[in-house]
C-alpha cells in the first residue's frame, strides 16, 4: 500500500533513512564524521518538520505494516527536464 506519511510515521521515515543512508554511502566503515552527519541529519525531529511543511510530501511504501520504502516529493522544487 502507498499512502501519504502522517506525524506517526517520523521515527520510522528516520529510521529507513539512517539504514539506507549507510548501505548507500559507507564503504569502508564509521568515521566520526559520517556518523555525527547521519545522527544530525536523520532525526525524528527533522522527518517531523518535513512532515508538517506544506511545499513537501512523503509517500510511503508500506507491506505487513512495515516501512520498506518512501520518496519524498517537494512541490515547489523546479522540473530541471521541462522545456519552457
Amino acid at each position: 500500500m502507498i499512502r501519504t506519511a502522517t506525524i506517526e510515521d517520523s521515527a520510522s521515515i528516520s529510521a529507513l533513512s539512517i539504514q539506507v543512508w549507510l548501505e548507500t554511502y559507507v564503504y569502508s566503515g564509521i568515521r566520526d564524521s559520517i556518523a555525527r552527519y547521519v545522527l544530525s541529519t536523520c532525526t525524528e525531529q527533522k522527518t517531523a518538520e518535513i512532515i508538517r511543511a506544506e511545499n513537501y510530501h512523503y509517500l510511503l511504501y508500506i507491506r505487513d505494516e512495515h516501512l520498506l520504502g518512501y520518496a519524498l516529493l517537494n512541490t515547489t522544487a523546479p522540473c530541471a527536464g521541462l522545456i519552457e
